[in-house]
């Protein structure tokens, strides 16, 4: 990752626009940072992503604010978490102007797990077809940025898949929920950051449910953690099929099993929050005079 960063700063350091300096910079800085290859990594997607998002949302006001337009390998930039929020709120901030953070390093927390697109707010309910359709417009621009994504996310699959078989013998077991929740964080958020809204939607659902009954307020069951297992298997197909579209073959069509599974979570929530909110009558109800 390290001397991926400082390829990338290298090439764009003999950029003609004061941004690309500036990013080639703030590359350099985040590959001599003391961060972890994860972080750098997470970081890094993130970085991409968000530049990717303003071009894509407002490129000539991206150029306007001082951010570099993207280079022929791939768009990489670090507008700040605010001027990444005012971009794709569109709650009445558009035109709203930021200068891009000098320090990329004191946001690197920040940056990590952030997605470029809410995937409440972007992902069409029950549209399967867009469900899927993710957009492979960043990691076409650079291969070895989509060979570490997919790499990555196949790595915490696999770490969730072997936490949840203990899970099923300890289901109150909060490290464990833990150990399951950060890699689904992980794996949305740096999905999000590249424009992958499938994966992202996914990931997403199930964090949810995971956040759920680690902070006690659901009971994760036999049900729950075949929910899991089986979105740990849609995930690896889509992140598979992601390497296989890079190559030149066509989609497989995974949007109804992904977007079956999303219900399927959705409804094990609302289930899940009606049971409880009857039990919450039942006791009140027997507390009464």
């Amino acid at each position: 990752m390290t001397a991926a960063l400082e390829a990338h700063a290298a090439t764009l350091a003999g950029g003609e626009t004061p941004a690309a300096r500036d990013l080639a910079e703030t590359l350099r800085t985040l590959a001599a940072s003391g961060a972890s290859e994860e972080d750098k990594l997470s970081a890094a997607l993130a970085v991409v992503g968000r530049f990717a998002g303003a071009c894509a949302t407002c490129p000539d006001a991206a150029a306007d604010h001082g951010q570099p337009v993207a280079p022929p390998a791939g768009c990489h930039e670090h507008p700040s978490h605010e001027a990444h929020e005012a971009t794709v709120s569109h709650e009445g901030h558009e035109g709203h102007e930021e200068e891009p953070d000098s320090s990329f390093l004191r946001d690197l927390r920040d940056l990590r797990g952030e997605s470029l697109r809410d995937p409440d707010g972007e992902s069409p309910g029950g549209d399967r077809p867009a469900l899927a359709a993710d957009d492979l417009t960043v990691l076409q621009g650079d291969a070895e940025m989509a060979e570490l994504f997919i790499g990555e996310a196949l790595d915490h699959l696999g770490t969730i898949e072997s936490k949840l078989l203990a899970l099923e013998e300890r289901p109150g077991d909060n490290g464990l929920l833990n150990d399951i929740f950060r890699p689904f964080h992980t794996i949305k958020g740096n999905a999000g950051a590249l424009g992958l809204l499938g994966v992202q939607a996914v990931a997403h659902t199930v964090e949810t449910l995971l956040d759920l009954a680690r902070s006690g307020r659901y009971r994760i069951g036999r049900t729950e953690v075949d929910l899991v297992l089986r979105a740990v298997d849609v995930l690896t197909l889509m992140i598979n099929d992601i390497g296989r579209r890079l190559e030149g073959a066509p989609p497989a069509a995974l949007g109804d099993a992904a977007a079956s599974l999303v219900e399927s979570v959705k409804r094990t929530i609302d289930g899940g929050e009606e049971n409880e909110w009857g039990l919450l009558q039942q006791a009140s109800t027997a507390g009464g005079p």
